[in-house]
């Protein structure tokens, strides 16, 4: 097997192409992952969704998934969650205007209620492996959010209102 060895001093010639390929990557990386200047309030991705084309796809990470919801997704479903995060978007948006009861109110209170909910129902796994909880949340009325496992997220795939009956408390 013959190998040829550079000269001593003698300089590499990348081509002209390669040059360019690696000066669009380092400056396409620089634009993508630079940060926002400011953090977006669930107010504003609502109204943007709202005003958005229906085929555009918006996202809008509410927060991680917690311990505590971690261990109370695996007792109801045996999934681990650790290091997800929980993920809202225009989908949500969309079934939640079928229910004319939800309000901006609600969209505030996902917060709130994905950190103290009352409890928590296996529902279904469908046959592309979406696993559905049910997770409830009693204000004025019952608010139920129906959430969707997928790779490392956690979607509210819809929400809506029930009114609370009077004789039983869920579980």
């Amino acid at each position: 097997m013959r190998v040829l060895r550079k000269e001593a001093g003698e300089k590499t010639n990348f081509p002209a192409w390669m040059i360019i390929v690696l000066m669009v990557a380092v400056i396409g990386g620089f634009l993508y992952s630079t940060e926002p200047k400011e953090e977006e309030t669930i107010e504003q991705f609502i109204e943007k969704v709202e005003k958005a084309d229906e085929n555009t796809r918006l996202k809008f990470k509410l927060s991680n998934v917690t311990p505590k919801q971690t261990r109370d997704i695996k007792d109801v479903a045996n999934i681990d969650v650790s290091g997800f995060s929980w993920v809202i978007d225009n989908y949500l948006v969309g079934h939640a205007k079928k229910h004319k009861e939800i309000k901006m109110d609600d969209y505030k209170r996902l917060y709130r209620t994905i950190n103290s909910y009352d409890s928590l129902k296996y529902a279904v796994k469908q046959k592309q492996g979406i696993i559905k909880l049910e997770m409830y949340k009693t204000y004025d009325r019952l608010n139920i959010l129906i959430i969707e496992i997928r790779r490392s997220e956690i979607y509210i795939a819809t929400m809506y209102k029930r009114k609370q009956k009077q004789t039983s408390a869920h579980k």
